[in-house]
């Protein structure tokens, strides 16, 4: 056990710091998303548009974007196994979306989250000369428990947008995208 090697002969102070580090830096890098348990949530759908391989990073600070902290998803439609790609909670207006460019999850709600969209570049439609280029763009939301919504990040021929929806169901039953008047976008750099 690892515990165990301070004790055991042959190990030095210099081995056992340098393990330490490796192993603290590996498992820093394969830190992922975790959803809430219990206590007050909603769900989140993230979209990548047109699919070009997307990294969705959970912001520590949620009020400037600056140290981004744990993977929440990785997609794209030449995105293989990605963290949480493809990920489905039964949410209402799926749109015949392909399922590698998206992902629903859990979120913490009655607190602000933040997440960065980082998404690679790519060739643009088949008819078109031009290429998608390579962008970021970062949101914050307070969702409200039990609530829908969806992140949904484009990319265009000379930019990118983002915007957060409130997914809502009408009194006919039919449910509706409305922009999410509690999430906000970031721009503003962390000093």
């Amino acid at each position: 056990p690892l515990m165990a090697m301070p004790c055991q002969p042959g190990y030095s102070e210099r081995m056992r710091h340098t393990l330490l580090l490796a192993l603290t830096a590996l498992f820093a890098g394969c830190t992922h998303y975790i959803e809430p348990i219990g206590g007050n949530t909603a769900k989140l759908r993230l979209v990548s548009l047109p699919g070009n391989t997307t990294e969705i990073r959970a912001l520590e600070n949620p009020r400037c974007i600056g140290k981004s902290g744990t993977l929440v998803a990785k997609l794209g439609l030449h995105v293989k196994d990605g963290a949480n790609q493809g990920r489905s909670l039964q949410m209402p207006l799926h749109d015949p979306l392909p399922r590698a460019a998206t992902s629903e999850l859990n979120v913490r709600a009655d607190q602000p989250i933040a997440m960065l969209f980082i998404a690679a570049s790519g060739r643009g439609p088949k008819v078109a000369d031009w290429s998608y280029p390579a962008c970021n763009k970062a949101f914050t939301l307070i969702a409200k428990e039990g609530e829908l919504y969806e992140a949904q990040f484009e990319q265009l021929q000379n930019d990118c947008q983002l915007n957060v929806f409130r997914i809502s169901r009408e009194k006919d039953g039919s449910y509706i995208r409305r922009l999410a008047g509690n999430a906000k976008p970031l721009k503003a750099r962390c000093n």
